[in-house]
């Protein structure tokens, strides 16, 4: 592994290797430890210049708590993501940290990090994935509506049933559905007989299940929870799912993914909002 960092150096190699000159924070590491991992993996290096021409090694200086910081780092982020070496070339002390690539997004501080083309962590745009079946699309356009009313943009929206929120043009439909999936997409699974009857549906829902996305289960209006095709699914049939004429729930549902995305909605609007939600459905 030595040979291979000091060979990239050498070569100015940045193809997924980010260079600092110093060692950073704890928490400034963690993040772009995770920020390389939601990308598939890559490397990170201290004690290397990056002259953007050139990579120079200057090496990390020993009045650094090295240790310290590497200690911290436990604390900040799962261990199992990352391998900690520490090389001489030259009396110069590089620290290297591989990172591994995982097919579930992870967060940090509650928001989900990407690693940018310019080597530097972003912030995912979540998204909500509206899991129904295409005899509920009426159902379907409610739920989206209600969620355009709390502030969600088109784009954080994934409804197959309209072309405004669907797949883009020219894409491989289940590609694009797993990948939305496969980058933590928050469900929603607008459940009902027919939603069981769909093999597209419950593959949706076993790849969300496999990758563990957190979700919320709501029923068409008159579906029954005690339902043997509800308790024998890969949803958790003790999660408390509600209808979607279910006033009370609703309120709840709002301060979840309001909290969730960060959203803010006018209480007046929202009265307002939740009245015509009610009488359309």
């Amino acid at each position: 592994m030595a040979n291979d960092i000091l060979d990239k150096i050498k070569e100015n190699d940045r193809n997924q290797i980010k260079y600092y000159r110093n060692l950073e924070t704890a928490s400034e590491i963690a993040l772009n430890i995770i920020a390389f991992a939601n990308v598939g993996g890559g490397v990170l290096v201290f004690g290397v210049k990056d002259n953007y021409t050139s990579l120079e090694i200057k090496g990390i200086g020993r009045d650094y708590k090295v240790e310290n910081v590497l200690k911290e780092l436990q604390t900040q982020c799962d261990k199992n993501i990352y391998e900690i070496s520490i090389y001489n070339e030259n009396s110069k002390r590089i620290i290297v940290i591989e990172v591994r690539g995982l097919k579930r997004k992870e967060t940090f501080n509650g928001r989900r990090y990407i690693m940018d083309k310019n080597m530097q962590p972003i912030v995912i745009k979540e998204k909500i994935f509206i899991s129904h079946s295409s005899k509920d699309k009426k159902y379907g356009y409610a739920l989206v509506k209600l969620l355009r009313g709390l502030g969600l943009e088109r784009n954080q929206i994934i409804f197959t049933s309209d072309d405004d929120y669907g797949i883009p043009i020219d894409l491989n439909i289940f590609e694009y559905l797993k990948t939305q999936i496969n980058n933590g997409a928050f469900m929603i699974y607008l459940l009902s007989n027919d939603y069981y009857d769909s093999v597209a549906c419950l593959n949706e829902m076993g790849a969300a299940w496999v990758i563990q996305n957190d979700y919320t289960v709501i029923g068409i209006p008159g579906f029954d929870f005690n339902d043997s095709k509800f308790s024998s699914g890969a949803i958790d049939p003790r999660r408390i799912g509600f209808t979607l004429d279910n006033k009370k729930r609703l309120v709840e549902f709002k301060n979840k993914i309001s909290e969730r995305f960060e959203l803010k909605v006018d209480e007046a609007d929202w009265n307002r909002i939740l009245e015509d939600h009610i009488a359309s459905v």
